[in-house]
């Protein structure tokens, strides 16, 4: 007679055991997405600020002695918006004897800042100006 709930205490012995481990492994599947999506927004955010510094560079070859803050969201309050994410500032800055770009891009609320140093050469001919931008360093600052 005391051996007649035996068989059901081990069946919920058993199931109590499985939902403990797959209940582990929902966790660590969980946290693994999310490293994966910050991986993915970090990329982003760097992809962002270099596309920042190649407005800036675009700029300069309309406005080759233009320094100053093309974007920045204290004074601008709309952000260059591109897909997920979003460029938060441009500035264009002497670093003498360069030039030194400075971009932020953020996704998904991770920023990132890239600064690019570029020489810009102005050749003015009789009836041509040309203007020679030549990129000498990144620097990524995280």
């Amino acid at each position: 007679m005391g051996e007649k709930g035996i068989a059901m205490l081990s069946v919920i012995l058993v199931l109590l055991i499985s939902i403990v481990l797959l209940n582990g492994l929902m966790a660590m599947t969980v946290t693994e997405v999310k490293i994966a999506m910050n991986d993915q927004h970090e990329a982003q955010s760097i992809y962002l600020a270099e596309a920042g510094n190649e407005i800036a560079i675009d700029h300069l070859y309309n406005n080759p002695y233009f320094r100053g803050e093309l974007l920045n969201l204290s004074t601008f309050d709309k952000p260059i918006h591109l897909g997920e994410g979003r460029i938060n500032s441009i500035k264009i800055e002497n670093s003498s004897p360069n030039i030194r770009l400075t971009s932020e891009g953020e996704v998904g609320g991770i920023k990132r800042k890239i600064s690019l140093l570029v020489k810009v050469t102005v050749v003015e001919e009789e009836e041509i100006t040309e203007i020679f931008i030549n990129k000498i360093k990144w620097l990524y600052a995280f």
